[in-house]
C-alpha cells in the first residue's frame, strides 16, 4: 500500500482562526479573559468559573462564512517542452490569462456547549467546543478560461480543498482561595478528522520522459502540464490526545480585574487513507514489485475519476495510507478590565486584552509518499514559514436595566498580526493580518428576583484582511519527486536564493492577488439558576 505522511505544521486555529468562541466573547472583540463570567470560561480562562454560583448552562453556535480568492498573475504556459515537434499536443488553454479562483465551501457551523456549577469557593464545569475557524475551503479543480476552454485550476498546487473537524471535550475545576484571587484549570481531550485535497507536480526534468499514453492527449512535460500532475486526497483521524488550559484571575479592587490564561500545545497524530491519482506510465507511478497498481487498489470512480482529476486520460488512481502530524501551539491571553457600577450592580465595562501565539514553531509541511516509487522515496516539501502572532482586543458592554430583566449592548475591535510572511502567502490558510469589527447583544428572555434567568445571546464579527499583492513569491509548485537535492529547499537551506536552479525543476505559482474576509454570526442561549 501507499502511505503519505504530513508533518510539522498544518495549522488551523489561533493566528489562523476567525473571531472567537462564545457569544459574549464574539461580541466584545474577543476581550473576555478578565471577564470570563459564564460557562464558556472553560476555554477562555477557567479561573473565571470560581465566581459562578449555582448552575450555569451555555449553548452557542458560530456560523462562519469565508470569502477568499486568488487571482494568479500571468498566463498558462505552453505545456510542450521547448523544441518539441512531435508527440505533444498543445493545450487549448495555453497563453490564456489565469482565471480567478474563489472559495466555495459555504457556511461552517461550529457549535459549543458548556455547563458549570459553583458552590462556595469552588466550581466544576464540563463542555465541548472546537477552534473558532472555518471548517475548510473548497476551490475548483478546473476553471473556464477567457476563450471558453476548460483548464486546470491556477491554484491547484497550493490547495483545492480541506474539511477539518476538531472537537475538545473538556473538564474544568476552579477555586477562589481569597476574595481577590481565583485559579482554574481545564483538561481537554482533542478529537480530530482532517481532510485535504492538493495537486503536486512531477518536476519538468523528470516529466520529459513520460511517453504518450496512447488513449488520450499527451500534453507533454512542459511547465505545469496536467500530464505531470499527481492528485492527493487525504482523510485522517486522531481518536484522541490531551491538552490543558490554566487560568488566573486577580481582583485588586471592585472596579478593576486582571485575567491571564495559558493553553499548552496540543499534539495531533491522525491516521487514515490517501487517494493518489498519477499518470499510469509516468515516473510518479513507477511501482515497487510488491505494490502493483491493479484493479483491486483503484479508487472509487475508477479511471473516469482519474481522468477528470487529471484533465487527461491515461491516469490511474490507487488507495493508500496517510498520516498527518500537527499541533496547536502555545497560546497566552492576558488582559484587564474596568468595571462601571451602579450601586452594587455592574452597569458596564471595558476590557483590553493581548494574545500571543507561538506559530513560529511551524516552518514547513513535509509529505512523504511511501511504497509507490522505488527508493529513495521522495519527500514533498511545502514551505509555510509561519511566524509568532500578537493580537490586541478591546471591547466592552453597557447594561440597560429593564425591571428584573436586562439588555446588554456589546461591541469590540480586534487586531492580529500575520502568521504568514508575504513571500509565503498561500490559499490553504488565510494567515495574514486580521482586523475585526464586533457587536452583539444579550437580552433576558426571563428573569426572577432570585437571580435565575434565561438570556438570548447574539453576536457578529466582520474580520477584514488587507489585500495582498505578491510579485516576488517563494511559493513554487509542490514537487512530487523532491528528495532533498540541493536544487530544492532543505532544512539546512530552507530559503534558496531567487536564482537557485530549483527553477529548472518547478515554477513559481504564488504571484498574484490574495483576498480574504470572514463573517462570523453567533447565536446562543444562557441559563442560570
Amino acid at each position: 500500500m501507499a502511505a503519505v505522511v504530513m508533518s510539522a505544521g498544518t495549522a488551523w486555529a489561533s493566528g489562523l482562526e476567525a473571531g472567537t468562541n462564545g457569544s459574549q466573547a464574539t461580541a466584545r472583540g474577543g476581550a473576555f479573559v478578565a471577564k470570563a463570567d459564564d460557562a464558556t470560561a472553560i476555554e477562555h480562562n477557567p479561573a473565571g468559573l470560581a465566581r459562578l454560583r449555582g448552575f450555569h448552562l451555555s449553548f452557542d453556535s458560530n456560523f462562519v462564512a469565508v470569502n477568499s480568492s486568488f487571482q494568479r498573475a500571468g498566463n498558462y504556459p505552453d505545456v510542450c517542452p521547448p523544441g518539441t515537434t512531435v508527440g505533444c499536443v498543445p493545450a487549448p488553454f495555453r497563453g490564456q490569462p489565469f482565471p480567478k479562483v474563489e472559495n466555495g465551501y459555504g457556511l461552517s457551523w461550529v457549535p459549543q456547549i458548556a455547563m458549570a456549577y459553583g458552590f462556595g469557593r469552588v466550581a466544576v464545569a464540563a463542555g465541548i467546543f472546537g477552534p473558532s475557524s472555518p471548517r475548510g475551503v473548497l476551490f475548483p479543480d478546473t476553471v473556464t478560461t477567457a476563450n471558453g476552454t476548460q483548464a486546470p485550476s491556477p491554484g491547484r498546487y497550493d490547495l483545492l480543498g480541506s474539511d477539518l473537524f476538531v472537537a475538545f471535550p473538556t473538564l474544568s475545576v476552579a477555586v477562589r482561595p481569597t476574595d481577590w484571587l481565583s485559579v482554574g484549570v481545564s483538561l481537554h481531550y482533542a478529537y480530530s478528522n482532517l481532510k485535504f485535497h492538493q495537486i503536486v507536480a512531477t518536476p519538468k526534468t523528470a516529466c520529459l520522459s513520460i511517453p504518450a499514453p496512447g488513449d488520450g492527449p499527451d500534453y507533454g512535460g512542459g511547465p505545469e502540464s496536467p500530464t505531470c500532475d499527481v492528485d492527493i486526497k487525504i482523510d485522517a483521524t486522531d481518536s484522541g490526545t490531551f491538552s490543558a488550559t490554566a487560568g488566573l484571575l486577580l481582583v485588586p479592587s471592585p472596579s478593576f480585574e486582571l485575567g491571564l490564561s495559558l493553553r499548552v500545545p496540543t499534539d495531533i497524530e491522525a491516521d487514515g487513507t490517501a487517494q493518489i491519482t498519477a499518470f499510469k506510465d509516468g515516473p510518479t507511478s513507477v511501482l515497487n514489485a510488491d505494490n502493483p497498481m491493479d484493479p483491486a487498489s483503484k479508487c472509487p470512480g475508477g479511471d473516469a475519476e482519474a481522468a477528470r482529476l487529471g484533465m487527461v486520460e491515461g491516469k490511474k488512481c490507487v488507495m493508500g495510507r496517510s498520516r498527518i502530524q500537527t499541533l496547536l501551539p502555545w497560546k497566552v491571553r492576558a488582559g484587564g478590565r474596568y468595571v462601571f457600577r451602579s450601586g452594587e450592580r455592574e452597569s458596564g465595562d471595558i476590557e483590553l486584552d493581548f494574545t500571543y501565539d507561538k506559530w513560529g514553531a511551524f516552518k514547513n509541511i513535509d509529505v512523504q509518499i511511501r511504497g509507490i516509487m522505488p527508493a529513495p522515496e521522495p519527500t514533498i516539501h511545502v514551505p509555510h514559514h509561519y511566524q509568532d502572532t500578537i493580537g490586541v482586543r478591546i471591547g466592552g458592554a453597557k447594561r440597560l436595566e429593564l425591571g428584573t430583566r436586562s439588555l446588554d449592548l456589546r461591541a469590540g475591535l480586534s487586531f492580529e498580526t500575520a502568521a504568514q510572511g508575504d513571500k509565503y502567502t498561500k490559499l490553504d490558510f488565510a494567515a495574514w493580518q486580521k482586523i475585526g469589527l464586533h457587536t452583539g447583544i444579550g437580552y433576558d428572555l426571563w428573569a426572577s428576583d432570585s437571580g435565575s434567568r434565561a438570556t438570548l445571546l447574539l453576536g457578529y464579527a466582520f474580520i477584514y484582511m488587507p489585500e495582498r499583492v505578491e510579485t516576488d513569491s517563494n511559493q513554487a509548485q509542490t514537487n512530487a519527486l523532491y528528495n532533498g537535492t540541493p536544487a530544492m529547499p532543505t532544512p539546512a537551506n530552507p530559503d534558496p536564493p531567487d536564482k537557485d536552479p530549483r527553477t529548472q525543476l518547478v515554477t513559481i505559482v504564488g504571484n498574484g492577488t490574495f483576498n480574504a474576509a470572514y463573517h462570523v454570526f453567533n447565536a446562543g442561549l444562557g441559563l442560570a439558576f
